[in-house]
């Protein structure tokens, strides 16, 4: 209570300074009146807000009536923003609401009366309000509601919202263009369409000493964050202190940024959390993960932790079965609880399509997929997740590649419509394929890869050679054909410890919804920090 009362009195000296400082004139004789409206006595204000809302309310076009119950960075509702919007425009022409109400035949509100009168004569603008300071704003172009004919005045007003209406208000007023370049946000991708033009105006219109009249929050917009009175009022104040500037920055409807969104994904061969059955414990995967605990394996992949979506092969089974399907060389399981790795190493997709995966049977996949789904999206067979990123839908397919068939070309060809009737607007295949210890792929993964891509894959992903083949560009779209093992706990020494960490971006039309472009990254990696044995710690090479 004592810091609350304590911004409140700082809040009124500071509005007191300010008013003399905006008013020389109340300076010049006693008889000379300071302007009568000043923040009401109790308001709550942030601290980065206090001077310009004093401001503000020292010019005199923010309403006495209104005082938000005291709390100014609580969000304001559509319908205070327009008759904010309203005032400062009646404000600026050297009159009062009142007059235009009256000039535009719309009924004001008296004492006594909450809505304006029945026989106004005024044909209903909005089917959800009368209130005239909304009728008022519709005449006059600022405030234009829903398709449906409503306008939401108690709905808090979003900040994309804001910027639309802050345009149209200084159209009104004859400063309908930008003065500056429009900012960069981060997150232009979530801006609605019908919102762009707004933000770029909002952002690129400043005053005179080139404060916009809407920022960002750390190179974001976040246009559906509610706005609040406080941002209101200050928005306005900049409003008035920008109609001095006359000049316009040819273009800046066209500024970039605002069409176009980029993914960035991420890709890892095989990882093997565990060791082999029969293995020793000294020396194993099990023992570091003891010793360094989940984030220590992929703590050097940076790339993991730097873009916007990442997938590896996962391979072996997470499971406390001690029952392994069959008899083989090399059989691997690990704890349960190793999915958590996946998790701290930033890992968002994990495919499941491999020889590993079944080494404990049917049992020990279906208990793999209960182990992983809580951190990670599963991809593989019928497991085809899509999975949305910065706004862009990208859909993941899997399957085993030892064979280039009829019943592989159904399994491409179905995935792809599944995907896309899911809304996938990227899609990717993984397959698990080729021959061990082969640097080069074979006939059977070229057919298959191009198979995907002529069918409207957008990128291949390989794995199961353990070791790292060639990335192929085949129609203008990227294979890579074995990205290597990756995190390995089936091998605590292999001779090659070159892998590939994958990266792909992907530019796409906000408009068309489409692949307009890309680029991509092999990033050469050593399996382990050290050279001497394998440390399961994959490092840049």
């Amino acid at each position: 209570m004592i810091h609350i009362l304590g911004r409140r009195i700082a809040a009124l000296l500071l509005c007191a300074v300010l008013i003399f400082c905006l008013c020389p004139a109340a300076l010049a004789e006693e008889t000379e009146t300071v302007p009568e409206k000043t923040v009401p006595a109790g308001a709550v204000i942030s601290d980065w807000a206090l001077q310009e809302v004093c401001s503000a309310y020292a010019y005199g076009f923010v309403p006495s009536d209104m005082d938000w119950d005291m709390d100014y960075s609580a969000g304001i509702r559509r319908g205070d923003f327009a008759r904010l919007a309203v005032e400062l425009v009646a404000f600026c022409q050297g009159t009062d609401t009142e007059a235009m109400l009256e000039e535009y035949g719309i009924a004001a509100v008296s004492e006594e009366e909450t809505q304006p009168a029945e026989d106004a004569g005024t044909a209903p603008i909005f089917s959800d309000t009368d209130d005239p300071y909304v009728l008022l704003a519709a005449k006059l172009g600022i405030a234009k509601g829903s398709n449906i004919g409503t306008f939401r005045p108690e709905g808090l007003l979003t900040r994309a919202e804001a910027a639309v209406m802050l345009q149209r208000c200084m159209a009104f007023l004859g400063r309908g263009e930008a003065n500056a370049v429009p900012k960069r946000f981060s997150d232009a991708y979530m801006i609605p369409r019908w919102a762009v033009e707004g933000v770029k105006y909002s952002s690129g219109r400043t005053t005179a000493d080139g404060k916009a009249l809407m920022g960002g929050i750390w190179g974001e917009f976040l246009p559906q964050n509610t706005y609040s009175v406080e941002q209101a009022i200050i928005t306005l104040l900049r409003c008035y202190e920008s109609l001095g500037v006359d000049t316009v920055y040819d273009g800046w409807r066209d500024a970039p940024g605002y069409d176009t969104v980029q993914v960035t994904l991420s890709f890892g061969g095989d990882c093997t959390f565990g060791r082999m059955r029969g293995g020793a414990y000294a020396g194993s995967f099990d023992e570091m993960y003891d010793k360094q605990g989940a984030a220590y394996f992929f703590s050097n992949v940076k790339e993991f932790h730097s873009d916007d979506l990442t997938m590896v092969n996962f391979e072996g089974a997470l499971t406390t079965s001690d029952q392994p399907r069959e008899q083989k060389e090399f059989i691997f399981k690990g704890r349960p609880e190793y999915a958590k790795i996946l998790e701290a190493g930033s890992v968002d997709v994990a495919c499941i399509a491999n020889n590993h995966a079944r080494d404990y049977g049917d049992q020990g996949l279906a208990d793999t997929i209960r182990y992983l789904s809580p951190y990670v999206a599963v991809s593989g067979y019928d497991y085809q997740p899509v999975l949305t990123v910065k706004g862009v839908k990208v859909g993941f397919a899997s399957n085993l590649g030892w064979s280039f068939d009829a019943s592989q070309k159904r399994f491409i060809t179905n995935a792809i419509a599944n995907l896309r009737a899911k809304g996938a607007e990227i899609i990717v295949f993984n397959f698990h394929w080729g021959e061990e210890r082969q640097y080069r792929s074979n006939a059977t993964q070229r057919a298959i890869a191009h198979y995907c891509i002529d069918s409207g894959a957008d990128l291949v992903i390989g794995h199961h050679p353990h070791v790292v083949q060639e990335v192929e560009t085949y129609k203008g779209k990227q294979i890579a054909y074995s990205l290597g093992n990756l995190s390995f706990g089936g091998n605590r020494n292999p001779a090659d410890k070159n892998c590939l960490i994958f990266q792909q971006t992907f530019t796409v039309g906000l408009e068309s919804r489409a692949v307009e472009g890309s680029s991509y990254r092999a990033v050469p990696y050593k399996v382990s920090s050290v050279t001497y044995r394998n440390d399961y710690r994959p490092t840049p090479a």
